[in-house]
């Protein structure tokens, strides 16, 4: 029975199946394993290579957009990232005048009566021309110089404020009524307003037109005159201006125009660069010396003075016992005697004798003539500022002093020799030629270059002196433009700083160099210079990085 049933059809098939399941699971069960070909796809070198790649692309990529950022942020702040690629330094402020600018503690608005575009495209050298016959010789480089170093200004202090305002537009209207016909296209308006040391409101300003910003030279050839723009004023001139505006002081300085003087443009600009009001005065014949003057000048006068009109010097020294006026007396070896005049300056202490100073050691003299030599300190508190350096000295009237004290308290003078000849100095008489050679037994001294006689009578609650002051220079030729200023001598700044002294001033003297271009150099305008940033803030990383990526893709893919 129980084979039968194994025996059926069913129980056949049945056993068919498991047969075949139980042969296709020993075969499963006998198959080997397939073993790994390698190690996992991120522990393989290519891809752990071009990972260090691209994160190393990536640092490298940020590290150059944060320093152009940085850059970019900075540039706007500080003035010596700019660079100037010019190899005078045609668009760069002089450490000098940042030192000065740095000093500034109150707000200044500077107004150019312009746009950038105008200054710059073409229009404004266009209205010169029409105007003033100022042709530019450059092509247009001292307008975008201008321009340039406005904007540097601010990034020295930013007390300081520029603006380019056109004058046709409603921006400038406030301008136009507050300074109607004193302005012109292209005239820059320096403002200030403050409450000063005694607690008022104070407001002052300066505009500076073409021939205060430009150095000129005309064309006397030329039917119309032509003015031809050989160099920059700026610096001085807006730097001046800048400090005018923020000073409480205000002094003033007479230049005699009578008695056949000189004009001595350069101790103006001297004087106008450190913010002295500039008037003339033609004589004293018929007019006293005006209240508000400080200083009066005496450049080479080749008149004599009368007696009454010295007179009216003495009154003017001591100013109702008050005091605080000077002159400043400028001699040369082409003056005739001036009797008057001279033993006025002797009642001081300062005598003036004929002929002129002769240098013997040729250590100390020029190779070109016997009369120009070198100068030195001569050891006062004055000039200590520039002690150890030199000074240049030519066809100079022999000075001496007659006495370094004279009076009793109050009221006693007291000379100075401020800057002398070597002891090596004679006297070449009136007359004589530059072959002239003194005798073996000549007499030999040293000479004032630089001399000064102050009266005072006592000292202010400030412990300042109470006292009028004359400095008397032996030549003309001390300030000489022409071979003084481009020398590194000390004359200038040496003038300078004991008349700031003489009038009771404090601050240091200023003296700016003016600017030339002199070479075809790269000055980006303010477009290439935006185009030139964006590429290297922008374009080049953000294009770097596109080529690292498409090197680690391709990579990977391989």
């Amino acid at each position: 029975m129980n084979n039968e049933i194994k025996n059926t059809p069913e129980t056949k098939e049945n056993a068919a199946v498991e047969a075949a399941e139980a042969s296709v699971k020993a075969h499963k069960t006998k198959r080997p394993k397939k073993q790994m070909s390698g190690v996992r796809f991120y522990k393989k070198p290519g891809f752990r290579y071009s990972m260090l790649a691209t994160v190393l692309s990536v640092v490298f990529i940020a590290v150059i957009v944060a320093v152009n950022i940085l850059a970019s942020m900075l540039d706007s702040r500080i003035n010596s990232l700019q660079l100037d690629m010019t190899l005078s330094k045609d668009y760069t402020l002089t450490s000098e005048n940042v030192e000065h600018l740095k000093k500034i503690d109150r707000d200044i608005t500077v107004t150019v009566a312009g746009t950038e575009n105008y200054y710059m495209g073409g229009s404004y050298a266009s209205f010169l021309y029409n105007n003033y016959y100022y042709s530019d010789t450059s092509g247009g480089k001292y307008f975008n110089q201008t321009v340039q170093l406005l904007k540097k200004y601010p990034k020295v202090n930013d007390k300081i404020k520029i603006q380019f305002i056109d004058p046709t537009t409603p921006a400038f209207n406030d301008f136009s009524e507050k300074y109607a016909s004193q302005y012109t296209y292209g005239s820059i308006i320096v403002e200030s307003e403050f409450t000063n040391s005694s607690g008022a409101k104070q407001s002052r300003y300066k505009i500076l037109q073409a021939e205060d910003i430009y150095d000129t030279s005309t064309d006397s050839s030329s039917s119309y005159g032509d003015t031809y723009i050989i160099g920059s004023k700026l610096e001085s001139a807006l730097t001046t201006a800048l400090f005018y505006v923020v000073s409480e002081q205000k002094n003033t300085a007479a230049f005699v125009t009578g008695y056949n003087c000189d004009s001595a443009d350069t101790v103006q600009t001297l004087l106008k660069q450190n913010n002295y009001d500039i008037k003339e005065l033609d004589s004293l014949t018929t007019s006293d010396i005006p209240s508000d003057v400080d200083l009066l000048v005496f450049a080479v006068p080749k008149v004599d003075l009368t007696p009454n009109e010295i007179l009216k010097l003495d009154k003017f020294m001591k100013n109702d016992g008050n005091y605080r006026k000077n002159i400043l007396y400028v001699a040369s070896n082409t003056q005739t005697k001036l009797p008057n005049f001279e033993a006025f300056l002797e009642e001081w202490g300062i005598e003036i004798a004929s002929g002129t100073v002769y240098e013997t050691d040729e250590k100390y003299r020029s190779t070109v003539s016997n009369t120009w030599m070198y100068l030195q300190d001569g050891g006062t508190n004055y000039l200590a500022d520039f002690s150890g350096m030199y000074y240049l000295g030519k066809d100079m009237r022999p000075i001496t002093l007659k006495f370094e004290q004279k009076g009793e308290e109050p009221g006693s003078y007291y000379t100075y020799n401020l800057v002398k000849t070597m002891d090596s100095a004679t006297i070449m008489p009136s007359g004589e030629k530059d072959d002239w050679t003194p005798a073996n037994n000549a007499t030999k001294q040293s000479f004032c270059a630089m001399a000064m006689s102050v009266f005072a009578v006592d000292r202010d609650e400030n412990g300042r002196d109470i006292a009028s002051s004359i400095l008397v220079l032996a030549s003309e030729d001390l300030y000489n433009e022409a071979y003084v200023s481009s020398s590194g001598y000390a004359n200038h700044d040496a003038i300078t700083s004991v008349i700031n002294t003489m009038v009771g001033r404090t601050e240091q003297a200023y003296t700016v160099d003016n600017k030339k271009i002199t070479a075809s150099t790269f000055t980006p305008t303010e477009i290439q210079s935006n185009i030139i940033k964006y590429v290297c803030v922008g374009v080049i990383p953000i294009g770097l990085l596109v080529v690292g990526i498409v090197i680690v893709i391709r990579r990977k893919r391989k």
